[in-house]
């Protein structure tokens, strides 16, 4: 809260400022631990993409819609 609170208003976080909020990020571990993205993340199983895939939107490297990252075609 205190990073927060020395930003003025309407001014963005910056990476320095997300590396000191160690609570939010203890609460983002937290919370991957939980509920992990996968069963099983740690053991590698490629066959756990067979026939469906994986659900639509759990990975969207370039973003999506009018903000879409222009290098899409290039990658």
């Amino acid at each position: 809260m205190e990073v927060a609170k020395s930003k003025a208003g309407g001014e963005l976080l910056n990476w320095d400022d997300i590396q000191k909020m160690k609570y939010s990020w203890n609460v983002a571990c937290e919370a991957l631990r939980l509920m992990p993205p996968a069963q099983e993340p740690e053991e590698f199983d490629p066959s756990r993409f067979e026939g469906s895939g994986p659900a639509p939107y759990t990975f969207v490297p370039f973003g999506g819609g009018p903000k879409i990252c222009p290098g899409n075609p290039r990658a």
